[in-house]
């Protein structure tokens, strides 16, 4: 069993501007602001030196958790705290060289650090690529890079097969890091193309593959056909994203020619409920006061602040106050408390002493800070947010122990946001092909889950009791297991190597070999399919055949009558021989039906002559019928003149030939009397004559 330790900080985090990862602002023209003093110190930086060239918007720099500078970046290329780059970068991140700086450096937030969560020695470096990129495969994307501090002597440098990877396309120059609810940072940008937020969630188990999507707010194209032939929309591109200190809210600006708020729910990564502050100018830079209270925009004539305590969306535009004159700049919230930007005086930093209090209380200093050089484009690198670190509550579960097949899937608990395996994959489900111990760790909330699997090399415990059956007329069947000189166990609790069905049901069997098992499963139906339509049936010729034959069948059956047809019953109205035949599985069951008319009365002929002359004509007096007559109570006699009866019988095919006691009768005429009734109908009937004998 694994042992895992888990060591977790319980703390309130702060607002993340005063945080000392931000002591040190490295920015374009290869300068610098130091705040460890609490005021800002002018300090010298490489960046954007060499091929870099003097001037940047993409700028990013991170302090250790004392205040001391770790390494800055523009996106591109990555300086260690001597000013020295890094060797993994010294080629460029995306190893296009040093020249090919301009991809990230004309991106407005083209470089965002963020500490991985849960390692203090390793840091994500986000870029993201300008739309004037000439190559078409770079423009507009975003790709992360890891910087391990425990590299190059402990300067840092780049990990091996961390850099440059690729995570989105078609995105803004805005990008933004936010604290989320529990041990997790949300990194958000957005679409070129659409009013689309895009949050990716970062937690201990890495970066989340599939962001949460927000559509918010008013949708808008500005077409711009100049960027080596391409048609691109630069509505949203240029323009700074911030989020409030407390990380409820962001603001953005557009180069469409608006700014706005919005909500963000840190615990799920959905923006919201957009307002839109102004639509009056193009605006590029935005900025929170420490209270998360205040909003300020800037365009590069002058900033504006809202007071977002306002009771409505109505009241917080027009809360709007013009709190000074700048250049073109974006706004930072500084570790001290003050917003500073590019002022309209020539060669200083302007800042807003008190940004949490309203209308001219803000009190701005235009002159805060007078600096060598200024670019045209003032841009403060990037803040560095850390984790709202709280309490997570780590449940490790017992080892699952299984035998190896060909390929095994482990599988993890299900319901949980994020998932890590021991070899960095982040499924929920993971396939191996070999023996040895495995673990992941997911999480939902706070609550981390470890779940390890233990996969042992034995004999091979695969096998099979085979396909669900169907048996016929409840036969029996022997299940056996396959395996010899192993532990077994049914489903009934019998532990001998086979058992006999002979009813239907779900029939398991596990087997354990060397402290592994492996089960299977059989389902056995009986298909109870006897067919039984009936003794066969007569019906008089002017009777009505009205009959419904019934087969018997279940849900797997097929039927099939004489006639064609597949139902499970058929209506008959003529006479004929019926069959079905029902088939299940193996299994096939038929019968048959004879429905026919036949004679139900009859009505017999006498003759009024008979000739017993030995010719072979008329020899006989008898009755004349229909074959298959059903006579029955059949009685014939015949008198002479004289009332003497000379013949008798009570077989209609029975009939006088002409003697009387062996001797030949008198020519001459007799009188005959006969009965008889009909099998079905029951009639008597009676009929009496005159015959003539004659020879």
């Amino acid at each position: 069993l694994f042992l895992f330790l888990i060591c977790v900080v319980a703390r309130q985090a702060s607002a993340q501007y005063d945080n000392r990862k931000n002591s040190i602002w490295a920015f374009g023209s290869g300068l610098g602001l130091d705040f460890n003093s609490g005021n800002p110190v002018p300090i010298s930086t490489a960046q954007n030196t060499g091929g870099g060239g003097n001037s940047t918007e993409a700028n990013a720099s991170v302090c250790d958790d004392q205040g001391n500078l770790l390494f800055y970046s523009n996106g591109s290329r990555v300086w260690d705290k001597n000013h020295n780059l890094m060797p993994g970068s010294t080629n460029s991140l995306h190893g296009l060289g040093t020249s090919f700086d301009y991809y990230t450096r004309s991106s407005t937030q083209g470089a965002l650090i963020v500490p991985i969560p849960g390692d203090s020695r390793r840091y994500y470096l986000f870029s993201i690529t300008d739309q004037a990129v000439e190559n078409p495969l770079y423009h507009a994307k975003l790709y992360y890079s890891v910087i391990n501090m425990d590299a190059n002597n402990k300067l840092g440098d780049v990990e091996t097969g961390k850099k440059w990877i690729y995570m989105d396309s078609s995105v803004t120059e805005k990008m933004v890091a936010v604290r989320g609810s529990c041990n997790n940072i949300w990194l958000i940008v957005h679409s070129i193309d659409s009013n689309l937020f895009k949050a990716y969630e970062i937690t201990r188990l890495g970066i989340s593959t599939q962001p949460v999507i927000s559509s918010v707010g008013i949708v808008g194209y500005t077409p711009l056909q100049t960027l080596y032939g391409r048609i691109v929309n630069f509505y949203y591109t240029v323009g700074q994203m911030a989020a409030s200190p407390d990380g409820e809210r962001l603001a953005a600006t557009y180069s469409g020619g608006f700014a706005a708020v919005y909500h963000f729910d840190n615990r799920t990564g959905k923006v919201s409920n957009e307002i839109i502050l102004s639509k009056t100018s193009s605006y590029y830079g935005c900025a929170f006061s420490g209270d998360s209270k205040k909003v300020y925009i800037a365009n590069n004539l002058q900033t504006l602040q809202y007071n977002l305590n306002a009771n409505s969306p109505q009241n917080i535009v027009s809360s709007q106050y013009t709190v000074s004159r700048n250049g073109q700049t974006q706004l930072r919230l500084a570790p001290n408390g003050k917003i500073y930007f590019k002022s309209a005086r020539q060669g200083f930093i302007g800042a807003i002493n008190n940004p949490d209090l309203a209308g001219a209380a803000c009190n701005v200093d235009s002159a805060a800070l007078a600096l060598s050089r200024i670019p045209g484009i003032l841009a403060w690198p990037t803040e560095v947010t850390t984790i709202v670190t709280k309490p997570a509550e780590t449940v490790t579960h017992h080892d699952t122990v299984s035998c190896i097949k060909p390929e095994q899937t482990l599988i993890a608990p299900t319901r949980r946001s994020t998932y890590l395996w021991d070899d960095g994959s982040q499924n929920s489900i993971r396939t191996i092909s070999k023996p040895g111990t495995y673990w992941v760790q997911s999480m939902q909330d706070c609550e981390l889950r470890i779940d390890s699997f233990i996969v042992h090399q034995t004999g091979d415990l695969q096998f099979a009791l085979g396909n669900d059956t169907v048996l016929c007329s409840f036969q029996a069947i022997t299940l056996n297991a396959p395996i010899p000189d192993a532990d077994y166990l049914w489903q009934n609790g019998y532990t001998g190597s086979s058992i006999q069905v002979t009813e239907p049901g779900k029939y398991w069997l596990q087997i354990t070999k060397a402290n592994c098992k492996a089960s299977d499963t059989i389902l056995i139906r009986y298909a109870d399919i006897k067919q039984q339509l009936g003794k066969d049936e007569q019906f008089c010729e002017d009777d009505i055949i009205d009959i419904t034959l019934h087969a018997r069948s279940d849900e797997y059956s097929r039927v099939l009558w004489s006639n064609g047809a597949e139902t499970n019953s058929i209506h008959v109205e003529n006479s004929g021989l019926y069959y079905v035949t029902v088939q299940d599985g193996s299994c096939v069951e038929s019968d048959t039906i004879n429905i026919k008319r036949i004679l139900c009365s009859c009505k017999l002929m006498f003759p009024t002559a008979f000739s017993p002359n030995g010719d072979g004509n008329n020899e006989i007096f008898r009755p004349f019928f229909q074959a298959g007559c059903p006579i029955t109570s059949y009685a014939l006699r015949i008198y002479n003149r004289y009332g003497q009866m000379v013949f008798q019988s009570v077989d209609p095919l029975l009939g006088w030939n002409g003697t009387i006691k062996g001797l030949p009768a008198e020519i001459g005429t007799y009188m005959f009397e006969a009965y008889y009734s009909s099998l079905y109908k029951k009639e008597q009937h009676a009929v009496k004559g005159d015959l003539t004998l004659i020879r």
